[in-house]
């Protein structure tokens, strides 16, 4: 979770190794933003912040729609089962109430969408932004109302696709990212306001968020 602080000395015991890999994926995660280090006290979890919300956001944009484009010039047709049976697994995961999962099958959902291109690369840097995004996501303060109106805007993606209907598809897809992405920086600023409690460490100490 953010603001959980990684040590070698736990890191290493829990997982059975020595701490020289643990250092060295200490610093990759380091490096790649996933951890930040703080002099004199050690390595803890990112939390996300506003501007890399709205810069992870802009290039899913952009990633999705180039996506979908390629995916009509090239055939005009989508297939709509697979979407249709990963959204009410997504349905499904949101009733069940805050975690992780729903993140994952939403992730799924647009993944597959993107796989329809045909273009692998665009697929793996997607999965890479989404892999940023649900890592780095605090799972407090997702409620099941956004999450239904996500798939809401799922099923109408879908209905303009199976319409044939491109133009749609592809404002219905637009507005679905942004909001995703407003919904994210709304919940951001609450949790700034209310402030949120500290994380508690393995062995029950406090944690100072990150």
């Amino acid at each position: 979770m953010p603001g959980v602080q990684l040590t070698h000395e736990g890191l290493a015991g829990e997982l059975g190794v020595s701490r020289t890999p643990v250092r060295e994926a200490l610093e990759r995660l380091h490096q790649e933003g996933f951890v930040a280090h703080r002099r004199n006290r050690g390595y803890f979890v990112t939390d996300l912040t506003p501007q890399e919300v709205s810069e992870l956001f802009g290039v899913r944009a952009g990633l999705e729609l180039y996506a979908l484009e390629e995916s009509w010039r090239q055939n005009q047709h989508i297939n709509m089962q697979e979407l249709q049976r990963i959204n009410q697994d997504y349905r499904s995961a949101i009733l069940v109430g805050a975690s992780k999962k729903r993140m994952i099958v939403d992730q799924e959902f647009h993944l597959e969408l993107a796989r329809q291109s045909g273009n692998t690369l665009l697929c793996r840097m997607l999965g890479s932004v989404f892999e940023r995004i649900i890592l780095k996501r605090r799972v407090q303060g997702y409620t099941v109302a956004q999450g239904l109106d996500a798939y809401e805007e799922h099923e109408t993606l879908i209905k303009h696709l199976s319409a044939g209907h491109y133009e749609d598809a592809r404002s219905a897809l637009r507005g679905h990212i942004l909001r995703g992405r407003d919904r994210l920086l709304a919940q951001l600023v609450q949790e700034t306001e209310g402030g949120m409690e500290d994380t508690l460490l393995p062995n029950g100490t406090a944690a100072q968020q990150a």
